[in-house]
């Protein structure tokens, strides 16, 4: 059984140990780009009760489980080879007493929490999802019956910097501040607003960022939740992997039924160090994050839909690879036409890839210059070549080094044409 990119595994897990294969995208520090950036695994959970982690058919981690109720899986490359929890099984085979945390082998203190009879109980210090060792980021409360109770707090260079109530149910209720997923010291992001007695977000809440070592959070994005959490109106959202060299958002307008519609804009601010952070925090959005880079607009009826021209970002775009997409889509949110690769470097703006696509199946056609998936200013790799009628690559492909202007290699790819 194999199933793709399944973050819960709530209902995959049966009590007759039969095996399952999942693939899973974890989180990976590029340490070149200093971001955090998806990776796939694959997790194996066997008949002899094993929990196989791997990745390109090379094994990361290997674990025994008593229980397929539950198991914790990890979402983190480091945590996957480093952290591991140590304690004792009960009579049943399930956790019982003091567990303690062990990172690379080695103790870390004050990190531990207690089970009863496979339940967790009383007082824990956690570590929270994107935690690595450069970013010991803790979560601290009390459990009961496997579920968090009553106050619990973010703890961040020993500091408490969010945090909120649960209730006996385990969610989340009245106002919280909870730290975006992928936080880290190039990326500290909050979001602060309030729940529901159910659990669920409502009203108005706000995103916050602080710069690298200025211990001050300032408000740069956010908006409102209607009924069933649904986002409405106008929004100001991080785009994914934002960070200290990725100060990008993402402003428009959510219909009520939480569909984007109309015009949506991108915005980039350029890190500056220098900058002494002391503005007050009310919505600076529109101070620190002036310079436009993209967008485009989504159909105003039936929402969701990319329609016209649009100016899209290259995933990896940062202050030193400023890399921008540009072109059409139809009505039925495809892309047609010529679309372009444009390259902002050092103050210079230059055509540096693109080509045509047909406008019924998005099919890629005629000559072409690509990105290499990992472009950026040590990497600025293009494939030169062609594809055919039906969107397939022929003849001879060739690397280029678009900062030098010249072939580096002559190392051809040569496809059946």
């Amino acid at each position: 059984m194999n199933i793709s990119n399944q973050n819960s595994l709530s209902g995959l897990l049966s009590s007759e140990w039969e095996e399952l294969i999942i693939e899973k995208k974890v989180d990976f520090f590029n340490n070149n780009l200093e971001r955090l950036e998806k990776i796939k695994i694959q997790i194996k959970f066997t008949q002899d009760h094993q929990i196989i982690y791997y990745k390109d058919g090379a094994i990361l981690r290997v674990e025994y489980f008593h229980s397929r109720k539950n198991p914790d899986i990890f979402n983190n490359m480091e945590q996957i080879q480093n952290l591991s929890w140590q304690g004792q099984y009960n009579q049943k085979k399930k956790k019982d007493g003091k567990w303690i945390a062990f990172w690379d082998g080695n103790i870390l203190k004050d990190v531990f929490g207690y089970y009863k009879n496979g339940q967790k109980q009383g007082l824990w210090k956690y570590l929270f999802k994107n935690y690595r060792k450069k970013d010991q980021i803790f979560e601290t409360g009390e459990y009961l019956n496997d579920f968090r109770i009553g106050k619990w707090n973010y703890l961040y260079n020993n500091e408490n910097i969010g945090g909120g109530l649960y209730n006996f149910k385990g969610e989340k209720i009245g106002n919280w501040i909870v730290l975006d997923e992928g936080f880290f010291y190039f990326a500290q992001v909050t979001y602060h607003g309030e729940y529901n007695m159910k659990g669920v977000k409502v009203g108005k809440w706000d995103i916050s960022y602080c710069d690298c070592g200025q211990n001050k959070y300032k408000i740069i994005g956010g908006g409102s939740y209607g009924q069933e959490q649904i986002k409405i109106g106008r929004w100001v959202e991080l785009l994914e992997g934002f960070n200290r060299d990725f100060l990008i958002t993402y402003n428009g307008v959510y219909n009520m039924k939480g569909m984007k519609i109309g015009r949506w804009d991108i915005c980039y601010k350029q890190y500056d160090e220098h900058e002494d952070g002391n503005e007050e925090a009310e919505y600076e959005l529109m101070q620190i994050l002036q310079n436009y880079c993209g967008g485009g607009s989504y159909d105003q009826g039936v929402g969701d839909i990319k329609i016209g021209r649009w100016v899209e970002l290259l995933k990896g775009f940062n202050r030193d690879a400023q890399v921008t997409y540009n072109g059409e889509y139809n009505f039925k949110g495809m892309k047609i036409g010529r679309w372009d690769i444009w390259l902002d470097w050092e103050g210079n703006r230059q055509i540096i890839g693109g080509s045509y696509r047909y406008e019924e199946d998005q099919i890629k056609i005629g000559k072409w210059v690509e990105l290499d998936e990992k472009f950026y200013w040590n990497n600025p790799v293009t494939y030169n070549g062609e594809y055919n009628m039906k969107g397939m690559k022929i003849g001879t492909w060739v690397t280029m080094d678009v900062r030098e202007g010249y072939e580096y290699t002559r190392k051809e790819i040569k496809y059946d044409s």
